[in-house]
């Protein structure tokens, strides 16, 4: 892999794991009874797999 196409794949993955960090807190902040918008199991596997991707 080229050091440009490696450094774009970082940038990526760094921006994919601040959106998923935002997704689980927005997740988190719920009044007692609702729903949350999304899974959060769903949101932390791909939280962690972005983290392990970025870390290879």
């Amino acid at each position: 892999m080229k050091l440009a196409e490696a450094l774009i794949e970082g940038k990526r993955l760094k921006e994919l794991e601040a959106t998923l960090r935002q997704r689980l807190v927005a997740t988190a902040r719920l009044q007692e009874g609702e729903q949350p918008p999304e899974p959060p199991e769903t949101l932390l596997g791909r939280h962690d797999e972005a983290i392990r991707n970025s870390t290879c």
